[in-house]
């Protein structure tokens, strides 16, 4: 963490400008850890300065992946450094999934957005769709799922 710390700082310094930086889709895990990768990411933005991508998809797939809890995930990051949302879909392979965004974005990870979408303050977020893109129509319906997900983090909170 330190050494992450020290080399965003200079990059910081050196650019005049914030990074932002994604936490990762992962498919193993360190074989001894100190400490969770939402710990590690909340520490990294807190004590560097930098901002958070915060891509949603990503949580789920590690989650499923390593088995955790993607909303205590969700709930370690501190909203204040989260820039922006990714949202993706994904690929089930036999043991693990894989962060492809190929297709549309499941419905737990649209869940866990809004689980996340409660506690941004007015966050842009982008669709990430690479592989296989469909025609507009079908990337406008997965458009319309996010939009209805923030309206229903606006109405709870309202």
């Amino acid at each position: 963490l330190r050494h992450v710390v020290k080399r965003i700082r200079q990059v910081q310094e050196i650019l005049g400008r914030q990074l932002v930086l994604e936490n990762p889709s992962s498919y193993v895990e360190f074989a001894a850890s100190t400490m969770t990768e939402w710990e590690f990411i909340a520490a990294m933005a807190q004590e560097s300065g930098c901002g958070i991508l915060l891509d949603v998809n990503n949580i789920y797939v590690s989650s499923v992946n390593h088995g955790f809890d993607p909303v205590a995930y969700v709930d370690a990051i501190p909203f204040e450094r989260v820039v922006y949302f990714h949202l993706a879909g994904h690929t089930r392979l036999s043991t693990h999934i894989l962060d492809s965004h190929e297709g549309r974005v499941a419905d737990p990870v649209i869940e866990l957005f809004r689980h996340a979408a409660a506690k941004m303050r007015g966050n842009s977020v982008l669709l990430e769709w690479d592989e296989a893109i469909p025609a507009f129509p079908i990337v406008a319906r997965e458009l319309d799922r996010m939009r209805r997900a923030l309206r229903s983090r606006v109405a709870a909170v309202a």
